[in-house]
């Protein structure tokens, strides 16, 4: 009788701890497994889209690039680099817009949802997206529906979309209209097609497309309206301060005049009165005797 009684306490006994090391157990592998997982599920990235298009891009090392207003975008293909360039501010908007419909969309199960998913449809199938819509160069051609903002009051080139400072950009006249852009790149393509960046100069910015008359009346050149010549030596073609020891020098009827480069210099001759009459009237230090011819 005792021998049972001790054989029915060393059972429960075994039964007791066994049932205590398989729950331990059961719950460590469960730990382990829900560790696991967290390694193993990938952390949703930031997508990058083209502003052109709105394809995602999966290898930017790869895509096309161009800084804007200080921020880098990325293009599928060079082609939406080149529309961008035509006008950064328009497919800036589109790809704005397009984020708050995707958002919208998701929210709503209008688009990628779990029933088209399950119809082994393709996302958004059926329906044409922001940028297509929009007629971006890797979309269907339909006609874009302009959304044309009001001017800046700022001056922007019509090509490259940034701003400029007025006594540096370059200028361009046409159709008796004033227009500047960044530099003689952006002219020469400012020149190629003159109706369409001429009309884009005067959508981006009220600074652009000024008539020439009233652009010199009201906006006299400071070099111009100078009431006594200066004591600095000053180009009579840009009106920049020049030192002698580097400006460019030539004699013009037995007198000494200073340039800052040989194209003003060229530019000079072309019209030389008119040029010694404004460096003269500049600068004190312009239209001296030539010491040399007076020598010999």
């Amino acid at each position: 009788m005792r021998k049972l009684w001790l054989t029915a306490a060393v059972l429960s006994t075994s039964l007791l701890l066994g049932s205590v090391a398989f729950a331990q157990t059961s719950q460590a592998n469960q730990t382990a497994r829900k560790t696991q997982q967290a390694k193993q599920s990938p952390t949703k990235k930031q997508q990058i889209r083209c502003p052109v298009s709105g394809k995602v891009i999966t290898d930017i090392k790869k895509a096309p690039k161009l800084t804007y207003q200080g921020k880098t975008y990325y293009f599928s293909c060079r082609n939406c680099l080149a529309e961008f360039r035509k006008n950064p501010q328009k497919y800036l908007q589109q790809a704005s817009n397009t984020r708050a419909v995707s958002n919208t969309a998701k929210k709503d199960g209008a688009c990628c949802n779990s029933e088209a998913q399950a119809g082994n449809k393709s996302c958004c199938a059926g329906e044409k997206t922001t940028a297509q819509k929009a007629g971006s160069c890797c979309a269907e051609k339909q006609p874009a529906a302009q959304t044309a903002a009001a001017p800046s009051e700022k001056l922007l080139c019509p090509v490259t979309g940034e701003e400029l400072k007025l006594e540096t950009a370059v200028r361009v006249v046409y159709n008796g209209k004033v227009y500047y852009v960044g530099c003689a790149g952006c002219k020469a393509a400012f020149l190629k097609d003159p109706e369409t960046y001429a009309r884009k100069a005067e959508q981006l910015s009220k600074l652009q497309g000024k008539p020439e008359q009233s652009e010199q009346s009201k906006q006299p050149e400071p070099k111009d309206t100078v009431a006594a010549p200066a004591d600095k030596l000053l180009c009579p073609i840009t009106g920049e301060e020049l030192e002698e020891a580097t400006a460019v020098r030539f004699t013009y009827n037995g007198k000494v005049y200073y340039t800052c480069c040989n194209s003003c210099k060229s530019k000079f001759l072309r019209d030389p009165e008119t040029y010694a009459k404004k460096a003269e009237a500049l600068s004190k230090l312009q239209g001296k005797p030539d010491k040399t011819e007076t020598n010999t």
